[in-house]
């Protein structure tokens, strides 16, 4: 990524929205290195020469359980301030019985 402020604007959203496999593969494929890595509170992705093809499995499951995801830029500089909302669909959750 050579200009992070003209080009997180289009990625963000390809890589949050997209509806389409294809588009998400190729978007990770071009702005993701084959060791990319991850630290959330939800998940962590260690770096190695496939964490990519990790990558591409968890943005898969978000488009699955999450279709329709908005995704804005709020603000970027030293941090980027991204919002997005999507519609989880139940299906995709296993179901417990608490009774």
């Amino acid at each position: 990524m050579e200009n992070p402020e003209h080009d997180l604007p289009r990625v963000i959203p390809l890589l949050t929205t997209s509806k389409v496999p294809t588009v998400l593969h190729k978007a990770i494929e071009r702005f993701y290195t084959p060791d990319a890595s991850l630290r959330h509170p939800f998940n962590v992705i260690k770096p190695g020469p496939s964490s990519r093809q990790i990558w591409l499995g968890v943005y898969e499951w978000y488009r699955i359980i999450s279709p329709g995801t908005v995704a804005t830029i709020n603000g970027l500089g030293e941090y980027v301030y991204c919002e997005g909302y999507g519609q989880h669909h139940p299906s995709h959750f296993p179901q417990q019985d608490l009774s």
